[in-house]
């Protein structure tokens, strides 16, 4: 039920597509920490002022499932019906040079983490593609696993860091409020091999 009428905020750009679903895979453990001192040493580094996405919602986006004006069940049951179709092993995520992509909005790059040697994150894409396509979803096979700190004024140019490893053993279905800073688990799967 709505709990207020957003007409009747100030300052609130409405969105065409407020609802976003995507798969993902969430960083866990103690790479947390060291995320979160990389983002700060950049920030200081740089004189960003921006702020750090919140650490429980750090990930690695596996596959964008749509933007939508109002989120509609067809679209959670072809994913979850998908995702149900995917099987993988545990593997590891790492993370080894930091750098701004740019070209989306003047003014926000996005400051993200990124590796090469992820051969496992981009196998278990391309199995959430095909399982999507065959579901009457649009999936992506291009792919270039990173992770998103902050959002930016200025873009940072590529730089190693020191590599941020995590343990991936289940990915999951993401319902995102656009602007909101939210996120709803819609549905998570084991990768048990």
């Amino acid at each position: 039920m709505q709990k207020r009428f957003d007409f009747m905020e100030e300052n609130i750009p409405l969105r065409r597509h407020p609802d976003r679903v995507f798969f993902t895979v969430f960083l866990g453990g103690m790479a947390k920490a060291l995320v979160e001192k990389i983002g700060n040493h950049i920030k200081s580094l740089y004189g960003i002022s921006a702020q750090l996405r919140p650490l429980d919602h750090l990930h690695v986006s596996l596959q964008h499932v749509g933007d939508f004006p109002r989120l509609k069940s067809k679209y959670i049951w072809a994913a979850c019906r998908a995702a149900e179709a995917v099987s993988g092993k545990p593997f590891t995520v790492s993370l080894d040079r930091a750098m701004s992509f740019t070209g989306r909005r003047p003014g926000k790059c996005p400051f993200v983490l990124c590796g090469d040697g992820n051969a496992a994150t981009f196998e278990l894409h391309q199995r959430l593609a095909v399982a999507m396509r065959k579901n009457g979803l649009k999936a992506g096979f291009e792919f270039t696993p990173h992770m998103t700190l902050f959002y930016a004024p200025i873009s940072v140019p590529m730089c190693p860091i020191e590599p941020v490893s995590f343990e991936v053993n289940e990915f999951f279905l993401i319902h995102s409020k656009l602007g909101q800073t939210k996120y709803e688990t819609l549905g998570r799967w084991p990768l048990r091999g």
